[in-house]
């Protein structure tokens, strides 16, 4: 590890901070700053509601009620007016048992209709999502079986189609088993598991598809913290960990307005005994690249990222230029050990982020995928990557920005030209703020380079002809 740098500042004070230590000139410093701007694209995805609900099965009423639970007809007309009035316009649904399901199409008459699961092989509307008719359109039905006690239950995956104009999405919706049915923690990380691991697959094969999780997942933290360890990137729309119904999404999807209206969860009197769970899914888009085959100094793109509040409070950040990839693994470990949000990384062009990952559980990693393959840009524009807490933001938005051309040095075998480059990344945090973060390589002193020239060239021939009056502009212009 060449060298190890822990800051502790505000996220604010991290783009000015560097501005101050550059010392590039204009040109060079104008391209990172507009690395730091938020910049809106007017095209993005747009938005849509979502939700997560337990319905409460309509067999509790006779089988284990609560003291002041009603029965199902009674319940359901109030909680088609609550969904109606969240303006979602897709649901997950859990114990959504049959007479419930045909209880509900009844009364929304034609405006919602539902993809079922599937349980013992047929269908099963116990696990459901509902959608708007008039919203969406649906392109393909997915299973992913796990364990619910003793069955193995199929849960629906969902690819859906916009007839406005945001696209595809696909839904998973999910019900971890509760203690109460035979589950246990260890078969609820297990379920955790297979489903990070499908929408893992899914997102490999749709990298620009937006993707989202709702669920009755019976755990708080503990669910959270596993998921998002194992999906990388991905955010919850859920304002704290109080809640065992979730909303997760992919990096292509940002939360907003959440709301768990709790007055639902009233022991199945009118409602059920669940919070309903909604949310606004602003589907940002993929991430878009800063340089592409050998882009011009300073060029940056469109951010396609809805600006957020400001940053308070202190975020955490941590640097390294670990030259080799054997080392990089403890170098990251020692790094990652005092939590910081963001760990920025030079000269790993060596090293995936697949491995950059591994390396920090709980961390994922940024660095943009396409070489600069220009004569300055092979060997450099890959060397820098950002990473970041997994359970603390979501990243908007990446690319790289060429900051020096032609950085011409000579190191002990030869010649070299470098150009520069700064990984940029645009964050939000769990709170709704919004900051930048930057990963830069500066050129090489230019002292050292002239130092380096001396002890590569020494032509002692010259040397001997010469005097200690000589000038420094005839050495200049000899090494020249």
């Amino acid at each position: 590890m060449k060298k190890a740098i822990l800051l502790s500042l505000p996220l604010v004070l991290i783009c000015p901070l560097l501005l101050l230590m550059l010392g590039m000139g204009n040109a060079n410093i104008e391209a990172v700053r507009a690395a730091c701007a938020p910049t809106v694209n007017s095209t993005m995805g747009g938005s849509f509601g979502i939700g997560t609900l337990n319905w409460r099965g309509a067999s509790h009423y006779r089988t284990n009620p609560h003291p002041s639970e009603r029965p199902y007809a009674e319940r359901v007309p109030n909680m088609v007016t609550k969904i109606g009035a969240s303006a979602v316009s897709i649901v997950g649904f859990q114990e959504f048992e049959s007479p419930q399901a045909q209880a509900f199409l009844n009364a929304t008459g034609g405006a919602w209709d539902i993809v079922a699961g599937k349980r013992r092989g047929r269908p099963s509307t116990a696990d459901a999502i509902a959608y708007q008719t008039g919203a969406w359109t649906v392109d393909e039905v997915r299973y992913v079986s796990i364990r619910y006690g003793s069955p193995v239950i199929q849960v629906p995956l969902v690819r859906f189609t916009s007839r406005g104009d945001l696209g595809s999405v696909w839904v998973l919706n999910t019900h971890h088993p509760a203690d109460a049915v035979g589950g246990t923690d260890a078969m609820r990380d297990a379920a955790v598991r297979t489903e990070s691991q499908a929408l893992a697959q899914l997102h490999e094969s749709e990298p620009n598809t937006p993707l989202l999780l709702t669920g009755d997942m019976n755990d708080r933290a503990r669910f959270r913290q596993l998921f998002l360890s194992l999906a990388g990137g991905w955010s919850t729309a859920n304002p704290n960990d109080e809640q065992i119904d979730w909303i997760m999404g992919s990096p292509a999807v940002a939360f907003s307005g959440t709301v768990v209206d709790r007055s639902t969860n009233d022991g199945a009197h009118s409602y059920t005994d669940h919070p309903f769970v909604h949310t606004t899914a602003q589907l940002t888009g993929p991430a878009t690249s800063g340089t592409q085959d050998g882009a011009g100094l300073g060029v940056m793109p469109a951010v396609e990222a809805s600006p957020g509040g400001p940053v308070a409070g202190e975020v955490l950040v941590a640097n390294a230029n670990i030259k080799t990839r054997g080392g990089f693994d403890p170098g990251v470990r020692a790094l990652a050990a005092p939590s910081p949000d963001f760990i920025t990384l030079n000269e790993v062009r060596d090293v995936p982020p697949s491995q950059m990952r591994s390396a920090a559980p709980g961390y994922d990693a940024y660095r943009e995928e396409a070489v600069d393959d220009t004569p300055g840009g092979r060997e450099q524009s890959m060397n820098n990557a950002i990473m970041w807490r997994t359970d603390t933001w979501t990243l908007l938005d990446g690319g790289r920005v060429k900051i020096v051309d032609d950085d011409q040095v000579v190191v002990g075998d030869g010649d070299r030209l470098w150009d520069r480059y700064a990984a940029w990344g645009l964050f939000q945090r769990t709170d709704g703020a919004v900051g930048s973060v930057i990963a830069v390589h500066h050129m090489t002193n230019g002292l050292r380079a002239l130092t380096t020239a001396w002890r590569c060239y020494r032509p002692t021939a010259w040397l001997l002809d010469k005097r200690p009056s000589s000038t420094w502009t005839e050495w200049w212009s000899w090494l020249r």
